[in-house]
């Protein structure tokens, strides 16, 4: 644990916490595969956090276990966001497909937050965006909303029908319609 905390501690290096932790990826992957092990997710969080880049040893295990079903949701929102993050642009088209398909709460509202802190381009991501606009469960329109909002004016075009359906529905909470109206003057 103390050992975590110290790798942790040199995440904070912005310009090379990843060359510096490199050597120690093998055992906090050992950590991480370990479900039953109480330090595992701050072994994820360690892996997932070096800069400016993640380990390929770390991709390679995170896309290989994203879909385990030992895998709390947080850890596998918490996976998604790396693989995201620093993965190609086929790593995201898996990452999309997978969390469509698992289709939970918890890990969806995880990929819809990554996407507000990480505006995107990709085509899988901006049709998952457009899709949870038009999701039944309120929490995840508004993350919707959020992603939305921050996606530059060219990308975002093919919202705009569904902003102004989210702007206008008398049924919609004030707050998405609000949300959904910032999102088309913007």
């Amino acid at each position: 644990r103390y050992g975590l905390m110290c790798f942790f501690a040199v995440t904070l290096r912005f310009s090379d916490s990843e060359p510096l932790l490199e050597p120690y990826v093998p055992d906090l992957l050992r950590v991480a595969d370990d479900h039953a092990n109480p330090i595992r997710p701050m072994a994820l969080h360690v892996l997932g956090s070096t800069l400016p880049k993640v380990s390929a040893k770390t991709l390679a295990y995170l896309a290989a276990h994203l879909a385990d079903k030992e895998n709390s949701a947080d850890e596998t929102g918490a996976m998604a966001w790396t693989l995201l993050q620093f993965g190609s642009d086929r790593l995201t088209h898996d990452v999309i497909a997978f969390v469509r398909k698992q289709n939970t709460h918890k890990v969806t509202e995880a990929v819809l937050r990554f996407f507000h802190v990480f505006p995107t381009k990709n085509d899988d991501a901006l049709a998952f965006i457009g899709d949870s606009l038009d999701n039944p469960d309120v929490w995840l329109r508004r993350r919707a909303l959020e992603a939305v909002v921050d996606v530059p004016l060219v990308e975002r075009a093919p919202f705009l029908a569904k902003l102004n359906r989210l702007a206008t529905d008398p049924n919609e909470p004030t707050e998405i319609r609000s949300m959904a109206a910032e999102g088309l003057k913007k």
